[in-house]
């Protein structure tokens, strides 16, 4: 049922499609323009006929979450963009209703007395508070005096990271940890834009430095990404393999990067023609007999990357690595709207980088169209790619890995050619090394030590998904960082009584 009693039908879902579908709602169309009917068979029974030609398996894309239509279908699409009863006091089937919205200060929830779960004792609270608060304010001393219970993790700036986990380890707060949705790489640039028209590295063109797939190999292995997590991570998250989490069910059958080993690394370097020919390390290494590259051609690369605490800390410390190989790296910084304006403009979409450190947000599907040829962004496709907006930002191109992005994009019910496909391009993308893969950021909650039965799920939407499932009690102290991309909830506090 709704929060207010009245049942929830199969018609507030064919409802909500009509409402994605309405010009006037401000969403992407692509996926309702592949319906040509949805409509409701029964109370409980959707009916999605797709027009022809797709091919897909992930279902859960259409079907539209229900929406209230008793209440909203008053109003116009347009209308229900400002209307209150849609954005301050939306009807919901969940835990908890709004009982008031302070803006900029806080929303005050209720529990909802037609909750479908509300016969297992759930939600456990009556009430719930969300306060908003500001950037400066001292996560710790609101948890350990009350102020908050628990602090999400869009209140936990990056330099508190550090004294959380210590604080986590002396048993005064519970830190919970998961691995996001937000995949940190850095990106070569191994076909810039200027190529798309011939390549001519005596005049305007940057040598083709990244197209040798040793010298990927040797950044690769010239870069500490342990450390990186051990000093700047805290050991939270694990290395990725591919745009693979760690919890994912396909991260097992897809090999790690080739670990730190700077003198292999060097060796790549050396075997692509890139010699240290005044025999000191801190000069850049010069190319000799180097493919595509003219003789004399220094190996110096511009590094962009936005202006994020973390992020500065962690190039500085791969330029350093990277130099112990013999690689001038120049640390170029730019505002975070600035580095990712479109193409043919922007240094990243615009494919005129050298290195670029981002972050993409990958979702629970593998995202192979991020390298396919296709999504190479260009002025042939107006810097949009194909279909999926351009994400091929580093130019490489794959036959085979195409071909096997497409399977995974076609395989439909067929589960077997699906893994395979996925997991032979992921393979791909660990030998090809178009990105190396840095890290997934962590994802955090801080709680008071007495909380318990949080149950983070990094595949779900929210870190709020087993919300109605919090509670307070004496157990809550038997354990405490839960690093959910585990196979189990390990506690690091075991001095705890």
């Amino acid at each position: 049922k709704w929060s207010d009693g009245v049942p929830l039908t199969a018609a507030d879902s064919v409802y909500s499609f009509q409402l994605a579908s309405d010009p006037a709602t401000p969403v992407v169309k692509r996926t309702s323009d592949q319906v040509a009917s949805y409509q409701a068979l029964d109370a409980l029974t959707v009916q999605m006929v797709s027009k022809p030609g797709l091919v897909t398996d992930m279902f859960e894309k259409y079907f539209w979450t229900p929406l209230p239509q008793h209440v909203w279908g008053e109003y116009t699409a347009e209308e229900l963009l400002t209307a209150e009863v849609s954005t301050r006091t939306p009807l919901g089937w969940g835990a908890y209703v709004i009982e008031e919205w302070i803006p900029g200060e806080a929303i005050r929830l209720k529990k909802n007395l037609e909750y479908f779960r509300a016969d297992e004792g759930l939600p456990k609270f009556d009430f719930l508070e969300f306060k908003v608060i500001g950037k400066d304010q001292n996560i710790l001393d609101m948890v350990q005096t009350g102020n908050c219970d628990i602090v999400d993790n869009s209140g936990i700036p990056y330099k508190d990271y550090g004294k959380l986990v210590e604080e986590n380890q002396n048993g005064e707060i519970k830190l919970f940890a998961m691995e996001s949705k937000e995949w940190e790489i850095l990106a070569f640039g191994i076909k810039p834009a200027s190529y798309d028209d011939g390549y001519y590295p005596y005049g305007s063109d940057r040598p083709d430095i990244f197209g040798d797939l040793r010298v990927r190999q040797a950044f690769a292995q010239c870069i500490n990404r342990e450390r990186i997590l051990k000093d700047f991570l805290y050991d939270l998250p694990e290395l990725p393999r591919a745009y693979l989490r760690s919890s994912h069910p396909l991260y097992g059958l897809v090999q790690p990067l080739s670990c730190y080993d700077p003198q292999q690394g060097i060796r790549f370097l050396e075997d692509a023609g890139w010699l240290d020919q005044d025999l000191n390390p801190a000069t850049p290494r010069i190319a000799y007999g180097v493919a595509n590259v003219p003789d004399g051609t220094k190996l110096i690369v511009n590094y962009f990357l936005s202006d994020a605490l973390l992020r500065k800390m962690v190039a500085e410390d791969i330029a350093n690595s990277l130099g112990q190989c013999g690689v001038q790296v120049n640390l170029e910084t730019i505002p975070i709207n600035d580095l990712y304006v479109s193409g043919p403009d922007g240094i990243i979409f615009g494919r005129g980088f050298d290195l670029a450190q981002l972050s993409w947000v990958i979702g629970n599907q593998p995202p192979c169209e991020l390298f396919e040829s296709e999504e190479i962004p260009s002025k042939d496709n107006f810097w949009l790619g194909r279909d999926n907006g351009g994400g091929n930002i580093t130019g490489y191109s794959n036959p085979v890995y195409d071909e096997s992005c497409r399977l995974a994009h076609r395989a439909g019910m067929n589960l077997d050619l699906y893994l395979s496909s996925q997991t032979a391009e992921a393979n791909l993308l660990v030998d090809q090394v178009p990105v190396i893969p840095l890290y997934f950021h962590p994802q955090l909650l801080v709680a008071r030590m007495d909380l318990c039965d949080i149950n983070l799920d990094d595949s779900a939407i929210s870190t709020f998904n087993s919300l109605e499932e919090w509670d307070l009690g004496n157990a809550c102290s038997a354990f405490g960082w839960c690093w959910l991309t585990k196979l189990h909830c390990q506690s690091v506090l075991s001095d705890i009584k």
